[in-house]
């Protein structure tokens, strides 16, 4: 099927007086184009326009709507961008950029932008703000590539650089066992009084005993954890996207765990996981493929976000820690990651491993003080405090999960609801 010409003329440009060219659908469209471009000319001569409000309309004219979103949708189609800038787009987009993807790239100035990364800016580390902004200049400098904008829409606006030790207050974590052990206590007496799909005890345990990131916590499967050889497989994000690093794993987990889910299991009224070919096995199958944590609708979380700050924050506050304020769910990654430099004996490069860090500089941003006393004591900004190093393990296993599941053994705090 052939498909319809557009129709073409090659007006001169009102700035530069050059033929370019413009299309329509329709002979009639054409003509309104035609009209537009002489009355900006006659409006520029009357200086009822300026100059870049003449090239902007007419830019919008020959391009069309060139919103933030539109410009990131067309850099990550391109073939020379490599995956890991791609689906860092794309992220931004969906998250800490997406507040602007609907707005026009022109409409993005110093100000706009000082109001948007200042909203960050709370919630957000100096690093993981950088990366924003590189990932927005990235998407602007493609699309002045293209010929969509003239110059940079913000001009010589840049984001605010923290002064040392100053702006976003350092996350909190449980930094012994005993507080992890009260965390999910009390998340477990929330969860007797809060319905099945609040969940708390078994998304903490998940998070703080495995390491997991909001998304991967969310896209969990049942069929993920084998209790029979003790371990989780982490394969996607809640979107069936790839993890972070693209790499998937499997964790050493402490039998505690496939405890707490088994009562997950059974609150959210799913038959239990039978042990060879019977007819629980066979109902377990059935289900094995939904979500460990399904949103209270059913299915998954619409933003991957199971697990809220303001649940966590009064598990936080019913298990007497302290300093609320500094508690996100992304604190149970950094409570993985100390508890397990405590029982690593130092050794950083076996630690980066079992936490899928790609560096050691990673690693040492989720490492808190070990000894609270000396965190009073302490001036100057926090630094991690590592052990002296011992003999490590031959296996590579969990050690922090050890000595959780020892305490745990020892005077059953880690779960007063187990039966």
């Amino acid at each position: 099927m052939k498909t319809a010409r557009p129709f073409v003329a090659t007006p001169c440009h009102p700035l530069t007086g050059a033929r370019f060219r413009v299309r329509a659908r329709t002979e009639r469209e054409l003509e309104s184009y035609l009209h537009r471009i002489d009355t900006w000319r006659e409006e520029l001569k009357l200086s009822m326009l300026t100059p870049d409000e003449v090239d902007r309309k007419l830019r919008r004219l020959r391009f069309g709507s060139t919103t933030l979103g539109r410009a990131a949708r067309s850099y990550v189609q391109r073939t020379d961008v490599a995956p890991n800038t791609r689906r860092r787009i794309e992220s931004a987009i969906r998250s800490s950029l997406a507040e602007l993807a609907g707005e026009e790239l022109d409409a993005l100035d110093g100000p706009r932008l000082s109001r948007h990364f200042d909203k960050l800016a709370g919630r957000m580390a100096q690093s993981s703000l950088g990366q924003i902004w590189r990932t927005l200049r990235a998407i602007v400098r493609h699309a002045a590539e293209k010929g969509w904008i003239a110059r940079v829409p913000w001009g010589t606006w840049r984001p605010r650089q923290r002064a040392g030790g100053e702006g976003r207050e350092l996350r909190e974590c449980c930094r012994t066992v005993d507080e992890l052990a009260a965390l999910l206590g009390a998340a477990g007496t929330l969860d007797a009084a809060g319905g099945p799909y609040r969940a708390l005890e078994p998304k903490i345990a998940c998070a703080a005993l495995l390491g997991l990131r909001q998304g991967e916590l969310a896209g969990l499967r049942w069929y993920d954890t084998y209790p029979d050889r003790g371990t989780v497989a982490i394969r996607r994000q809640w979107d069936d996207r790839p993890l972070k690093t693209w790499e998937r794993a499997e964790l050493a987990a402490v039998p505690m765990l496939f405890l707490v889910l088994e009562r997950h299991r059974e609150r959210l009224g799913l038959p239990p996981r039978g042990r060879g070919y019977n007819a629980e096995a066979v109902a377990f199958a059935e289900h094995a493929g939904e979500p460990l944590f399904p949103a209270p609708g059913g299915g998954h979380y619409a933003s991957g976000e199971c697990l809220s700050t303001r649940d966590l924050r009064a598990a936080a506050r019913a298990a007497a820690l302290d300093n609320l304020s500094a508690w996100s769910p992304h604190s149970l990654r950094d409570t993985f990651v100390t508890l397990e430099a405590q029982s690593s004996g130092g050794d950083l490069a076996k630690l980066a491993s079992r936490t899928r860090h790609r560096s050691i500089a990673s690693l040492v941003r989720y490492l808190r003080r070990f000894d609270r006393a000396v965190l009073v004591a302490a001036s100057g900004p926090e630094l991690p405090a590592l052990p002296e190093p011992s003999r490590p393990q031959k296996r590579n296993g969990p050690g922090m999960n050890r000595a959780v599941s020892e305490k745990a053994t020892r005077d059953g705090r880690l779960s007063p609801h187990q039966s």
